[in-house]
């Protein structure tokens, strides 16, 4: 209950910051643990329908070898009607380097918006009342991968550095195709 609740609070400030970014975070200790704080999250804080298709990354556990190695997840997976894969399920995020290692996912959750914030809200945003649907991103990374992680080109130092160096290139390529226009004739001469 504390991680759903500590996740809640944390939203919940992110609200009251006019929809700034807010971070959550809990101690994974160990590699497979990430499934067990998976499931409390999906049992306490966001049914698994809320997950939005498309949108979540598996860059670190096996789901498929984990299941077959347990006795009794290895009969649900066998009566599941859902194709269980083994692959690691990467981000078509450019930034990201192809050794960062995590677990995302993008959760379409219900939130309360403090009584404040809906107070200063127009009257129309008052009338569909205090629970609103926010996208929150949720970020599952064990100890020891989150190290490996910033140890190598994952870090959050060199994405921010990719971005930048993304940045910079199409602000020379817009300055340069503004010094190679050429400037249509004068229509009042």
């Amino acid at each position: 209950n504390d991680i759903a609740a500590l996740s809640h609070v944390v939203i919940e400030k992110g609200l009251d910051n006019k929809g700034q970014a807010c971070i959550c975070s809990s101690d994974i200790r160990r590699y497979y643990d990430s499934l067990p704080v998976l499931r409390f999250l999906a049992k306490h804080l966001f049914p698994f329908n809320y997950v939005v298709p498309g949108e979540s990354i598996n860059t670190i556990f096996h789901l498929q070898s984990y299941c077959a190695a347990d006795p009794h997840l290895a009969k649900l997976i066998n009566r599941s009607k859902v194709s269980v894969g083994d692959a690691l399920v990467g981000s078509d995020n450019q930034f990201s380097a192809e050794s960062y290692r995590i677990i995302h996912l993008v959760v379409d959750l219900p939130v309360r918006v403090p009584e404040e914030v809906l107070a200063a809200a127009p009257p129309e945003a008052q009338e569909m009342g205090p629970i609103v649907f926010a996208l929150c991103e949720f970020q599952m990374v064990d100890r020891s991968t989150e190290e490996a992680n910033e140890r190598s080109e994952a870090s959050h130092a060199s994405y921010k550095d990719r971005q930048r160096a993304a940045v910079m290139k199409r602000l020379k390529l817009g300055a340069a195709k503004r010094k190679t226009r050429t400037l249509p004739p004068d229509s009042s001469s």
